[in-house]
């Protein structure tokens, strides 16, 4: 369970391959309204928009 409460913050560290890291960043962004900037994932993935 994510924590919810104001100024509390959670952080996951995936260790997995490509598909678990895009169906988990699916879920986060789209199910539960995680903003994609508040995740991190390896810029080789290809899963969330750059910041450049």
């Amino acid at each position: 369970m994510l924590c919810d409460e104001a100024g509390a913050q959670t952080q996951v560290t995936l260790l997995g391959g490509y598909l678990g890291t895009a169906d988990i960043i699916e879920h986060l962004t789209e199910k539960t309204g995680v903003a994609a900037e508040r995740i991190h994932a390896p810029e080789s993935f290809g899963l969330l928009p750059s910041n450049s």
